[in-house]
């Protein structure tokens, strides 16, 4: 797996709030505190289906919620 992205602000919580497969789809209660999201994906030599991996943020970097998503 590898981080792909990293979003901050507003851009993270536009993000955050799509529903698959366009994102993670979370709950407003996350998005509330969300200050970054990171967007981790399969690589290559990862065995088994792809996936990407939504990692929210809150503004200490303490991670507030994970939803991994089938594909890329």
């Amino acid at each position: 797996m590898r981080l792909q992205e990293i979003l901050k602000g507003e851009p993270a919580k536009q993000l955050a709030e799509m529903f698959p497969p366009f994102g993670p789809g979370f709950p407003r209660t996350t998005i509330d505190h969300l200050e970054a999201l990171q967007v981790h994906c399969s690589d290559f030599k990862d065995s088994g289906p792809d996936f990407c991996e939504f990692r929210a943020l809150d503004v200490w970097g303490e991670l507030i919620g994970t939803r991994r998503i089938k594909g890329y």
